[in-house]
């Protein structure tokens, strides 16, 4: 008999919590199922117990739907802080302590009590490509007390970037990708080169910012990226969230193909879901379930 292991990677936004189970078998990992419910209390920082306990009732039923090893839930990246560092290879021990050493510059920007943590993007060239990240211990905790709270085995706490990259690295996507996530009250853009993470921002639009003022303020970023990779260019964008009315403007303004719905084809991993499910509007969630 061929064993099976399953995962739910976790979106959890103001608006709707969104979840994807997936299956693994024979290293192949497979989306069997793709689920949403609304967020009664509209936010995803809480205030008081009660809230929380809440999204932990919510949690608990989305638990018992489905049979899973191990959930991953990301962090959102607004109360996040990424530092992106270069090392020469070193051995395992070395780069430890390089990281270890990088990672207390966070006590220059973080007031509160906070807990960190890396990821090692690539190795090339000779040079060690690492993201440290570090967020407020209280939020890691309250999510991690929540999922345990309803009977949750804790895979990972993941980050949104990572998780990004993570799709169009398992989909083998060749060039370079910006994926500008208009969430309910927080946009962000990552950009995402042969599958690998190279940077992310936080988009500080208002909610009266016009096209014109997003259109402007994500082609600094571009222009940035482009002055950083010696000349490269931002071959497509992928909008997520509430952003299927801006696709031409986007499209006109960049002259590159904008994607949303389903028009990026995530069929490598996706198996025999409803016509109504729209893949990309999971797209957080599959990549934090690819994480299993």
């Amino acid at each position: 008999m061929l064993l099976k292991s399953s995962f739910l990677g976790i979106d959890f936004r103001p608006d709707f919590i969104k979840v994807a189970y997936l299956q693994k078998k024979r290293n192949k990992s497979i989306i069997k199922r793709l689920y949403q419910i609304k967020n009664p209390i509209g936010k995803v920082v809480f205030e008081n117990q009660q809230e929380q306990d809440t999204i932990q009732q919510l949690f608990s039923t989305i638990k018992q739907k489905f049979p899973s090893r191990g959930v991953i839930m990301g962090i959102p990246s607004n109360h996040a802080v990424f530092r992106y560092v270069n090392f020469p290879i070193l051995s395992g021990k070395e780069l430890k302590e390089a990281i270890f050493w990088e990672m207390q510059e966070f006590n220059t920007i973080i007031r509160d009590e906070y807990v960190s943590d890396y990821e090692i993007l690539d190795e090339k060239n000779n040079i060690c490509r690492v993201l440290l990240v570090a967020v407020p211990k209280y939020l890691a905790m309250t999510y991690a007390n929540i999922l345990l709270g309803a009977g949750f085995y804790i895979k990972a706490l993941d980050l949104y970037p990572l998780a990004h990259a993570r799709v169009l690295k398992t989909k083998n996507k060749s060039g370079v990708s910006a994926i500008i996530d208009f969430n309910y009250i927080h946009n962000e853009i990552t950009i995402v080169e042969n599958g690998n993470l190279i940077l992310n921002r936080n988009l500080d639009f208002h909610h009266d910012s016009t096209i014109e003022q997003k259109v402007i303020e994500i082609s600094k970023i571009f222009n940035f990226y482009s002055l950083q990779s010696k000349s490269k260019q931002i071959e497509e964008i992928i909008l997520l969230g509430k952003a299927r009315e801006q696709r031409e403007i986007f499209k006109s303004s960049f002259n590159i193909n904008v994607y949303t719905d389903n028009e990026i084809e995530l069929d490598f991993i996706i198996d025999n879901l409803q016509v109504m499910d729209k893949p990309i509007g999971f797209f957080s969630a599959i990549g934090f379930a690819l994480r299993g």
